[in-house]
């Protein structure tokens, strides 16, 4: 399309608690550490809508994430831990953007 996205997939990433964005990136300039188990995922190229579905997998057990709210610019997620309480990440996410092109 117009804006370089590919396919379905309108931005992917995998980072930890460091906030790093990993090396196979896909439409994600970088990760904001908001507070404790608070991130915002910041999308390169925003996306044409906020109509897309999110996937998130873990690595780790103790993670808990889930999506708190998205914008044609960014994802903002929270980890829990089986609490549910805020809490930093033990493992690391992989995150998937499907649609919103």
């Amino acid at each position: 399309t117009g804006n370089g996205l590919v396919g379905g997939v309108g931005a992917h990433c995998t980072f930890s608690n460091s906030a790093v964005v990993s090396s196979n990136a896909f439409n994600v300039a970088s990760i904001t550490y908001v507070g404790t188990g608070l991130y915002q995922v910041n999308f390169t190229n925003a996306l044409a809508n906020a109509n897309y579905a999110i996937a998130i997998s873990k690595t780790n057990a103790a993670d808990f994430p889930i999506h708190m709210s998205k914008s044609t610019s960014a994802i903002a997620i929270r980890n829990n831990n089986s609490g549910g309480s805020a809490a930093d990440l033990v493992g690391s996410l992989d995150i998937s953007v499907i649609g919103g092109m």
